[in-house]
């Protein structure tokens, strides 16, 4: 209770901004894994490790820490000030600038005992929190998607009629909207599930089928506007941009496929869940 009181409001309001430090590596096919080990010291436990790639780590005010303690997996919270806490520079990217992606190292980072969120079953709490954060990513690829067919729609009934009356514009509006609705649905079964179960295939499927729909939606957004869908400040590129990223961060669509198949045939496919 005193945890939730400290960090929870704030949270919740906005106040103050989390980031989750995870680390993608360097494979397609590596879901988001813990990236930093700790040894407890008397009291209090010291972290080391680096992470490549951390979502509002440039943003944040704390960092929340899977850590490696042994054979045990914990929680910690980090003040993103804390000595021994460095965070990079965002570089520019293909898509998700702006998003405060960076570096993150820790180097002998003493977090006190209260600051270490005793969950129970930590690595349960980490496979809940990666199906959360693939809904979460569902939801924002369905939100490019839904921009791209938007701004499409209203520029094929804006501009003469021989744009509106050509059948392959019809078609590439007809795909946008039902891939876009698609993926908005299942988005909200998958956010609906209660039971972990019921969620651990919903969330990778919904993550898949919206960074699919988001990609294909926003090139054929590109495709309508022609060269001023090209254009950086239209809007339009950046829709494209932003969609290939999302197939990439935080669980490679590669990696939700497994996750499915994982789901299928639990037997035969390795657990890639952190």
């Amino acid at each position: 209770p005193t945890q939730r009181q400290k960090w929870l409001p704030a949270a919740v309001e906005g106040s103050t901004l989390l980031a989750l430090v995870l680390d993608c590596g360097d494979s397609l096919l590596k879901s988001p894994s813990c990236a930093v080990g700790g040894k407890m010291e008397t009291d209090s436990l010291y972290l080391d490790g680096r992470a490549r790639a951390v979502t509002g780590s440039t943003l944040a005010d704390f960092l929340i820490v899977p850590v490696e303690v042994g054979d045990t997996l914990l929680l910690a919270v980090v003040d993103a000030g804390r000595d021994g806490v460095t965070i990079g520079i965002e570089t520019g990217q293909l898509g998700l600038n702006g998003a405060g992606q960076a570096p993150v190292e820790f180097s002998g980072v003493q977090v006190p005992s209260g600051s270490t969120l005793s969950t129970g079953n930590v690595v349960e709490t980490m496979k809940m929190a990666d199906d959360l954060f693939r809904i979460g990513h569902a939801g924002l690829c369905v939100g490019i998607g839904r921009a791209a067919l938007e701004a499409s729609t209203a520029h094929v009934s804006g501009v003469n009629d021989e744009l509106c009356r050509e059948q392959s514009v019809q078609w590439m509006l007809a795909d946008m909207a039902t891939e876009t609705e698609a993926a908005r649905l299942l988005t909200w079964y998958a956010a609906s599930r209660t039971a972990p179960s019921e969620m651990r295939e919903a969330a990778p499927m919904a993550r898949l089928l919206a960074a699919d729909a988001a990609v294909r939606g926003s090139r054929s957004a590109v495709q309508i506007f022609g060269p001023a869908g090209n254009e950086r400040g239209s809007g339009i590129e950046r829709l494209y941009r932003d969609a290939k990223a999302m197939e990439i961060y935080h669980g490679a669509v590669e990696v939700q496929r497994l996750a499915v198949a994982g789901e299928l045939l639990p037997r035969l496919v390795k657990d890639i869940n952190p």
